[in-house]
């Protein structure tokens, strides 16, 4: 018997193994890949958003300024590398410098360092905006951290303080008994069964899936949003210092340009609703739609410099919001499921918090 069985070895169980591992208790880490960070959180843009952009009220807004202030001191504990670099947030339009004073006021209402510019005093920061940029929003909290150094850091941690890690574990059942959970695994068909006072689902796109385990009836779903991102080569000078953001629509922050902290630069990502839980395939003809997203924000791209392409997925929740939150039904069963983007910034504050 444990106290705590954390499913899923991404960011989120990552950062919730590494507060709990402060703790007196058992904690055991379950996950189906063969390492850590396999899933939606590998494939990412790595950036540390500010938190000017999720709808007020909402937990994607709380995690993402609470996590947004924890990266520093973190990432210095745990010897990870990052760079506050900044970011700009541009306007092509007047319809669009419109919303950029929401996002402006929005930011300012949650105390998140900002400045609006006009487009020639910011090509002077930033030589390759685009010409077409008429108004700017500079956000000089934004960082950059390389996703899969994060997840590492943070579950090596939690391991050298006692909590285990048990990789190529699929679950395949979870069941309520009087005082504890048992969550059976399978591996090399094998199965494991797994007791503990506490379950806390991380389960990324299979979140819902992984619910559905314990609660069949359970309405929340996950759609699979893939990405697909296009990395330049190094450059002596590269394409931009800082994330170039369009103005957000429904369908998320847009097509981006953004420096690594490996001193490439990402182009992406696009968003495209598809069913399979497990299709990470690329499609070189996705780099025309982000070419002709990207002209309008950023000009003088090397697309002859393209080095590689991946894609990664986007748990996106049909609550639009964060499920962070223990189950009525289900006492000691916490949800930190619907973790889509800005899920990477949010990840040790919904650690800290559950």
């Amino acid at each position: 018997m444990i106290d705590v069985t954390v499913i899923g070895a991404g960011v989120i169980g990552a950062a919730v193994a590494y507060y709990l591992s402060h703790y007196d208790c058992k904690v055991t880490v379950l996950e189906k890949e063969n390492d850590v960070a396999e899933g939606t959180s590998i494939a990412n843009s790595g950036i540390v958003h500010s938190g000017h952009d999720p709808h007020p009220g909402t937990l994607k807004a709380r995690f993402n300024v609470e996590g947004n202030r924890m990266y520093p001191e973190l990432c210095r504990h745990l010897h990870v590398l990052y760079r506050q670099t900044g970011a700009f947030v541009v306007a092509v339009s007047t319809e669009e410098t419109e919303t950029l004073k929401q996002l402006k006021q929005q930011a300012a209402d949650r105390g998140i360092p900002c400045q609006e510019m006009d487009g020639e005093a910011a090509r002077k920061l930033e030589p390759n905006l685009s010409d077409q940029v008429i108004r700017v929003l500079s956000l000089p909290t934004t960082g950059v951290v390389d996703p899969w150094e994060i997840t590492l850091g943070l579950m090596e941690e939690a391991v050298l303080n006692g909590c285990e890690l048990e990789l190529n574990e699929k679950v395949t059942a979870i069941k309520r008994m009087e005082d504890h959970y048992e969550v059976t695994t399978e591996r090399d068909g094998q199965q494991n069964i797994w007791r503990s006072r506490y379950v806390v689902n991380c389960a990324g796109v299979h979140g819902d899936d992984i619910y559905r385990l314990l609660a069949p009836a359970a309405e929340f779903r996950i759609t699979p949003r893939r990405g697909e991102y296009f990395v330049l080569d190094n450059a002596i000078q590269p394409l931009v210092s800082r994330p170039i953001y369009p103005v957000p629509s429904k369908l998320g922050k847009g097509i981006l340009a953004i420096p690594t902290i490996h001193d490439n630069v990402l182009l992406g990502p696009d968003s495209e609703e598809i069913t399979d839980k497990e299709n990470v395939g690329t499609e070189r003809s996705r780099l025309d739609f982000i070419r002709q997203a990207l002209t309008k924000t950023v000009k003088n791209i090397p697309f002859d410099k393209v080095i590689r392409s991946f894609a990664g997925l986007r748990p996106s929740g049909s609550s639009g919001d964060f499920v962070v939150r223990e189950e009525e039904n289900y006492p000691g069963f916490i949800q930190a499921i619907g973790i889509e983007s800005p899920g990477l910034t949010a990840a040790p504050a919904i650690g800290r918090y559950i």
